[in-house]
């Protein structure tokens, strides 16, 4: 049935996205406000539990290690995410924010210019490299051809090598990069493109192979100016949240509007196989139709809790939830209710 609870966790505490980290394998999550304990994503059930720290500034998954860094702690921690074991930890620096790795570097720094952007080894914790000064930088955005980085407000976009910090293309904008605070404003259209959010109103594609940047869609309403946030993507659709709790729907292959939602305060919709899942600001689940030229609500809708903090892909008829108090999977297949 859409919307059925499939199995449920009590944080106790205050659910936060950035203390959430989820693959196909994995599911990790702050709880009772100083641990960090690993699921599995079938039923709950829990593998490991270990203290961390308050409140996470970022939690990440990348292959079998688990990064996390504390607010109450200037540290950051790489973990065996099977086990929960530390493999490795590094001091950091008062207030560092922003945490981002590829298959074998870690990056930090660079949340509100408290701190240098600083590269760490994946596998040993070594220091590789840090920036000699501090600036403030959007979340940085891992590609395979690098590591994009831009300053909030900023100018320009840059392709950094993460082994050396090496500059490798440079990106003028148009407009300013939008200032996301620790939200993303990058997004990975394929493995060539990459979207930013630029000015008030507008979502700019770069070429990570031409080195070429145009506007790909440009809100044409003063009274609906978009977010400061990273567009989401599920399948022929891109979603680009917009003011007064409102969502356009443009086609991921050439920028045009299909449809404005009124949705969500949550970060990005879900694609399961009965269709789009949104999460309204009032606790309640949605199911979009997808269709790539007419994308509209089904009539599969339910309210599941008061408010929901993040949704994540979890299966093909499931999403995960993460609410107030609780971490959830919930069933959004519409052929059950059909039946």
């Amino acid at each position: 049935m859409f919307g059925q609870t499939v199995w449920e966790r009590n944080l106790h505490q205050p659910g936060r996205a950035a203390g959430l980290a989820v693959t196909a394998e994995h599911i990790v999550v702050h709880e009772r406000w100083t641990r960090l304990v690993g699921l599995d994503p079938l039923d709950g059930a829990q593998r490991w539990d270990i203290p961390v720290g308050t409140w996470p500034r970022a939690t990440v998954v990348v292959g079998e290690r688990c990064l996390v860094i504390p607010q109450n702690l200037p540290r950051l921690s790489c973990l065996d995410v099977r086990t929960g074991e530390t493999l490795w930890t590094a001091q950091l620096a008062e207030f560092t924010g922003h945490l981002v790795a590829t298959e074998d570097t870690v990056l930090v720094g660079g949340w509100r210019g408290y701190t240098p952007l600083t590269a760490f080894d994946l596998q040993t914790g070594t220091l590789l490299w840090r920036n000699p000064e501090r600036a403030e930088i959007a979340v940085p955005l891992v590609t395979e051809a690098g590591v994009l980085v831009g300053e909030p407000h900023g100018a320009e976009i840059r392709l950094v090598e993460p082994r050396d910090g090496r500059i490798t293309r440079r990106w003028s904008l148009p407009e300013p990069l939008a200032s996301g605070d620790a939200q993303p404003v990058l997004t990975s259209l394929d493995s060539d493109r990459v979207l930013a959010r630029c000015g008030p109103r507008t979502v700019l594609e770069l070429s990570l192979s031409t080195g070429a940047a145009a506007v790909f869609h440009r809100s044409d309403s003063d009274f609906h100016p978009l977010l400061p946030q990273a567009v989401s993507r599920t399948g022929p659709i891109l979603w680009v949240p917009a003011a007064r709790r409102l969502v356009t729907a443009i086609d991921a292959h050439d920028g045009r509007l299909l449809r404005i939602f009124a949705a969500s305060e949550v970060d990005h919709p879900v694609q399961a196989d009965s269709g789009f899942v949104v999460a309204d600001w009032r606790g309640g689940l949605a199911l979009v139709v997808p269709d790539p030229e007419d994308p509209r609500y089904s009539t599969h809708s339910r309210r599941i809790t008061q408010r929901i903090r993040a949704l994540r892909g979890h299966g093909p008829h499931t999403v995960l939830v993460l609410t107030k108090g609780t971490l959830r999977v919930v069933e959004v297949d519409s052929s059950v209710d059909a039946a």
